[in-house]
């Protein structure tokens, strides 16, 4: 008769189990989604700011074309994300005048971007709101 009382303490011990199991294991996935994510934001800025810092002048027409290239970069990266609008500081206020004529002339740039990866675990620090940004030097205009 004792055997009988047994009978459910194995489903019982593998639903504890597996509860805890299955949480650990979403939270390594979670992790490796946000981690994913700021590793790709961050090649994203920095091939933008590459390209950026070869722009010829500081006109608002550069500083579209930056957008427009960061957003183009952002579209070819393997991510589940929601990319939002970069933001370009063309020069920035630290910088000499721009366009750069000389090695001398130190105009600098800077790119931020945001993103949004997908969460779900609602306790997940941040919400999954990433955000990356870079300071890069222009290089001087050839006459």
């Amino acid at each position: 008769m004792a055997r009988m009382r047994e009978r459910g303490q194995a489903l019982v011990e593998f639903s504890i189990v597996f509860i805890i199991f299955m949480t650990l294991l979403g939270g390594v996935i979670q992790f490796g989604v946000i981690l994913w994510g700021q590793n790709s934001l961050n090649q994203v800025v920095r091939d933008a700011g590459r390209y950026a810092s070869t722009v010829v002048d500081c006109s608002p027409t550069s500083r579209a074309d930056i957008v427009t290239q960061t957003n183009a970069v952002a579209a070819t990266a393997p991510m589940p994300w929601v990319f939002g609008t970069p933001t370009v500081t063309l020069p920035t206020p630290d910088s000499d005048p721009c366009p750069a004529t000389t090695n001398g002339d130190t105009v600098w740039l800077s790119i931020t971007a945001e993103a949004d990866v997908p969460v779900f675990f609602p306790f997940v620090p941040g919400n999954g709101h990433l955000t990356s940004s870079a300071k890069f030097r222009m290089e001087p205009v050839n006459p």
